[in-house]
């Protein structure tokens, strides 16, 4: 027994509100943020007062044993057993 006034179609549409807000959010903050690219900002940054890193030298270590995992001292690359 089919009802005629329960019958509803599917509605193929698709809504396009939320889209269109996110695009026009999106187009203000690129309007807003544009001229700044273009411009630029004067940023007053300190001077450096150390000295430069000597770059011949090795920063991270020794690399003689491979990677290791946990501690690096030298009990932790004992034998378990004696």
């Amino acid at each position: 027994m089919a009802h005629a006034g329960n019958h509803r179609e599917l509605m193929s549409d698709i809504n396009v509100t939320p889209f269109v807000d996110v695009m026009l959010v999106l187009l203000i903050i690129f309007m807003v943020t544009a001229p700044m690219m273009i411009e630029g900002l004067n940023v007053d940054l300190p001077e450096a007062t150390a000295k430069p890193l000597d770059s011949s030298g090795s920063r991270s270590g020794r690399h003689d044993r491979g990677p290791t995992i946990g501690h690096s001292s030298p009990e932790a690359h004992r034998p378990l057993h004696h």
